[in-house]
């Protein structure tokens, strides 16, 4: 994703889907090109009914949300940038491309520094406008401004946060009593995954705000420590009265050695499966022969159990990433008992999963193997 020279020394403005959004749609509509505009993909519609077109989507959640992607012709005039992670829904969208940026946990796979450079950018931030303000500042954006970033139920709810039906009063019981500071003083109900995300916007602050202009032009909801606070209409870049040329942004054609040169990460990314899961088998045997007697020495379990983490996380963090949940229920089922047996029944049924998924994942790249192959004759 080599964004760097639409974005190095340049004003970034980051649309988020929160209920104050739709107060400032008239005066966005009038400065919107003062700046590079990214918006989250549900923000998109009702941007687009406003007549206001962001230079650039953005999306981070793998799971698929496909009916956020909105059915309108706009978005062929628009570039998405997301995760490596998404869901394939979210590629194969038509939007006008997609630039994919780093998940933090494939650094180490063979394929990264091929696909993102000697020098990938390390990016945090769990909501995806945090990520957005990382991302523009990893690129060299010179600014960046939030519009829309309530982050608090006072005024409503986020587009498209809450079910049909649900109203901000039902929700008592999902605040847990949670209350943040307000932009215009005292304090406002928020939930807690807001909360978590004001800290977010506190850190970004902690690091960048010496070298970096954070500005909060949002009009009502949570008030961020160390970002400026202003109306829309009062920024000081719009006395400059400059505009971005978005519009003449160049994207660089496709290497065309990158297929090959993806090819020989992907073979070994095939070989640090085949690896695995040959221990996995390994230890899924043991874990047997442990439960029939065969087999005294618990130790040779632990060995390779660590061995196999070593793997997984060092060499082959695709596959870690790909059983994250199921590891998390096992390691959870596996802390609450007692029994010995009962434990090694389900490190065997884990560890039979991972030689499994390890194959799975194995026949995908084999895939996309194939397909770079087609791309590269």
């Amino acid at each position: 994703m080599d964004l760097a020279p639409q974005f190095t020394g340049r004003p970034v403005l980051i649309l988020s889907t929160g209920p104050s959004l739709q107060r400032e749609l008239e005066i966005l509509k009038a400065v919107q090109h003062s700046f590079i505009t990214i918006a989250p993909v549900k923000s998109l519609n009702s941007l687009f009914d406003a007549g206001v077109a962001p230079d650039f989507a953005i999306w981070q959640d793998p799971r698929d949300h496909t009916y956020a992607v909105p059915d309108r012709p706009e978005i062929a005039s628009i570039p998405l940038i997301l995760s490596e992670c998404c869901h394939p829904a979210f590629y194969s969208a038509s939007f006008k491309t997609h630039f994919y940026y780093p998940d933090p946990s494939l650094l180490s796979s063979p394929t990264c520094n091929l696909l993102h450079g000697e020098t990938p950018p390390v990016l945090a931030g769990t909501s995806v406008s945090t990520l957005a303000t990382v991302l523009s500042i990893s690129l060299g954006a010179n600014s960046v401004t939030l519009l829309g970033q309530d982050l608090s139920i006072a005024g409503g709810h986020y587009v498209g946060d809450n079910d049909p039906g649900q109203t901000v009063e039902d929700e008592d019981h999902v605040t847990q009593g949670l209350t943040c500071e307000s932009i215009a003083g005292g304090r406002v109900p928020t939930l807690p995954n807001y909360f978590s995300f004001i800290g977010e916007f506190r850190r970004i602050a902690e690091a960048f705000r010496d070298t970096h202009q954070l500005i909060n032009c949002t009009s009502e909801g949570a008030f961020l420590e160390g970002w400026q606070h202003m109306p829309l209409d009062e920024h000081p870049l719009l006395e400059a009265a400059a505009s971005v040329d978005v519009a003449g942004f160049q994207l660089e054609p496709t290497d065309p050695s990158l297929p090959a040169e993806v090819t020989v990460g992907l073979d070994q990314l095939s070989t640090q499966l085949d690896t695995v899961s040959e221990i996995s088998d390994g230890l899924y045997q043991d874990s047997l022969k442990l439960l029939a007697g065969t087999l005294k020495q618990l130790d040779v379990l632990d060995l390779g159990d660590k061995e196999l983490k070593r793997l997984m996380h060092e060499e082959c963090p695709m596959l870690a990433l790909y059983l994250s949940q199921q590891t998390m229920a096992v390691k959870a089922a596996v802390d609450s008992n007692q029994s010995l047996e009962d434990n090694l029944r389900m490190s065997a049924d884990y560890y039979s999963a991972i030689s499994r998924a390890a194959l799975r994942l194995r026949g995908a790249v084999d895939e996309a193997k194939s397909q770079l192959a087609e791309l590269g004759s």
